[in-house]
């Protein structure tokens, strides 16, 4: 049997049903992806779904991923980690009498130069 992607069985699973609910379709994600049943809904809501409390299933979501009546799956993981250019900081801090100056010059928080 060929395995599904996550996102192919989602996109499956609402297409046919227009929900996903955990108690009738663990089994059938398990088996088709080959996923673990432990993470079943972080897979959900890892891929722009979210969970209707009245109705007790998964649905397309108020997110990015999802607009309209389509799921539309990750393009790419994100993260909202603040990426730093330490080596310009470093010389930035070694170069201006203070770190009140180095603070200007980069634009980030003394505090947060002070750290460096």
């Amino acid at each position: 049997m060929v395995e599904l992607s996550v996102e192919e069985w989602i996109h499956e699973t609402l297409q046919k049903k227009g929900y996903i609910r955990s108690i009738e379709d663990r089994d059938d994600f398990i088996e088709k992806t080959g996923c673990g049943a432990t993470k079943f809904d972080k897979w959900m809501r890892n891929h722009g779904l979210r969970f209707d409390r009245g109705k007790y299933c998964w649905v397309i979501g108020d997110s990015p991923l999802s607009r309209g009546d389509h799921f539309h799956p990750p393009s790419a993981p994100s993260s909202h980690i603040e990426l730093l250019n330490y080596r310009w900081i470093w010389d930035q801090i070694r170069q201006t009498p203070t770190l009140a100056v180095a603070a200007r010059e980069t634009g980030l928080s003394y505090n947060k130069l002070n750290k460096i």
